[in-house]
C-alpha cells in the first residue's frame, strides 16, 4: 500500500474502522488514548460569526452561497465574485459582524482559534478526486513544486507560467514521479488546515498521528456545518436551510464555475490511475465529514436538492 505519511498501515485500518463505525475511541498518543466525541449536528445557525474553512479544490463557488445566506440584505451576485468585491458588498449591507473569514484563498483554522466563538463551515472532497483536480490545476497548493516548474517564480504561479519542459513532463507525459510527489505534498491538506497549517508542505510531508486525531475531532465536534462536494446540491441545500436563508436557492448558488475540462480527461485518468493505490492521510478526515453530514441530515431532516428544479452542480 503506497503512502509516505507518518501513519503505518495498522494505524490506518484501526482509525478508519473507528471513524466509519462511529467509535468514540480514536487514535491519539495511541489508538485508544484519546476520546473523540460523536457528531453533534447543529440544525440551525447560532448567529456566531462565520469562518469559512476553504480547503483547496472543494468548491470556491460556495463563497456566493455563504454571502447570500448569511447576508440576505446584500445585492444579488453572479458567479463567481472576488473576495474583494464581496467584502465591499458585505460592508455596504452592514453584515461585517456576521463573518470572521470569507475569502476565496485558503486560510487554515488556527489551532488557538476558540471555535465556540465562531461558526466554522467547510466542504470536504474525496482525497483522490481532490488531488487529481489539484494536480491538473497547476500543482495547486504545493509551493515547492510550483517554484520548480516555473523556474523559481512565485510559489503561487499560474500553470501558464510553467516552463515548456515542465508542462510537457507534468501534463503531457504525466510523469509518475511528479504525480506521487504532488500527492505527498497535499496528502494531508485538510488535516493540516484543520490544525493551523497550510494545505501543502514544503518540508515535512504528511501529518502526525496527533494532527489526524485532532482534525477528525474538529470535524466531528467543532465544525458547525460540513458538506460533501460529491453531494454538492444536497449539501448546498442543507446549508441553505441551516442558515435559514431568506433568499431563494437559485441556479446561481448551486453553480460551479470551475467545471472539468474534457480535453483534460485523458490526463485526469492517468493521474488517477497512478494514485489508485495511494494512501491519503486525509482519508479519516473525509470519512469523518461524511459521518457528520449524514448525522446532520438524520437529525435535521431532509434537504434534498431534488426538490429544486435547478440543474445539479459539480466540482472540478
Amino acid at each position: 500500500m503506497r503512502g509516505r505519511g507518518k501513519l503505518n498501515a495498522a494505524m490506518w485500518v484501526a482509525l478508519l474502522v473507528a471513524v466509519l463505525a462511529g467509535d468514540q475511541q480514536i487514535m491519539g498518543q495511541s489508538l485508544l488514548s484519546r476520546t473523540v466525541p460523536t457528531a453533534r449536528p447543529q440544525c440551525q445557525w447560532n448567529n456566531r460569526p462565520v469562518w469559512w474553512l476553504h480547503v483547496p479544490k472543494c468548491g470556491t463557488s460556495l463563497i456566493n452561497s455563504l454571502y447570500r445566506t448569511v447576508c440576505p440584505e446584500g445585492v444579488e451576485v453572479k458567479p463567481q465574485q472576488t473576495s474583494r468585491l464581496l467584502k465591499k458588498l458585505i460592508k455596504a449591507a452592514g453584515c461585517q459582524a456576521r463573518f470572521k473569514m470569507l475569502r476565496a484563498n485558503h486560510h487554515p483554522l488556527p489551532e488557538s482559534r476558540k471555535t465556540a466563538k465562531v461558526a466554522i463551515v467547510s466542504f470536504m472532497r474525496e482525497p483522490l478526486s481532490r488531488t487529481v483536480s489539484g494536480y491538473l490545476h497547476g500543482l495547486h497548493d504545493c509551493p515547492w513544486m510550483i517554484r520548480q516548474a516555473a523556474r523559481n517564480h512565485k510559489p503561487w504561479a499560474a500553470k501558464s507560467k510553467f516552463t515548456p519542459e515542465a508542462s510537457q513532463r507534468l501534463f503531457v507525459n504525466t510523469d509518475p514521479v511528479a504525480v506521487l510527489e504532488y500527492a505527498d505534498c497535499v496528502s494531508a491538506c485538510a488535516t493540516r488546515m484543520l490544525t493551523g497549517h497550510s494545505c501543502g508542505s514544503n518540508t515535512t510531508r504528511g501529518a502526525s498521528e496527533e494532527q489526524v486525531s485532532r482534525a477528525v475531532q474538529r470535524v466531528r465536534d467543532e465544525v458547525a456545518f460540513v458538506g460533501i462536494t460529491s453531494r454538492w446540491d444536497e449539501s448546498v441545500s442543507a446549508m441553505w436551510t441551516y442558515f435559514g436563508a431568506q433568499v431563494p436557492l437559485t441556479a446561481t448558488y448551486l453553480a460551479n464555475v470551475r467545471k472539468q475540462r474534457r480535453e483534460e480527461d485523458a490526463v485526469r485518468a492517468q493521474v488517477a490511475s497512478i494514485l489508485s493505490n495511494y494512501t491519503f492521510i486525509d482519508t479519516p478526515v473525509y470519512h469523518a465529514a461524511k459521518v457528520r453530514f449524514d448525522a446532520h441530515r438524520a437529525a435535521c431532516g431532509g434537504h434534498g436538492a431534488g426538490n429544486s428544479p435547478v440543474p445539479k452542480g459539480s466540482v472540478n
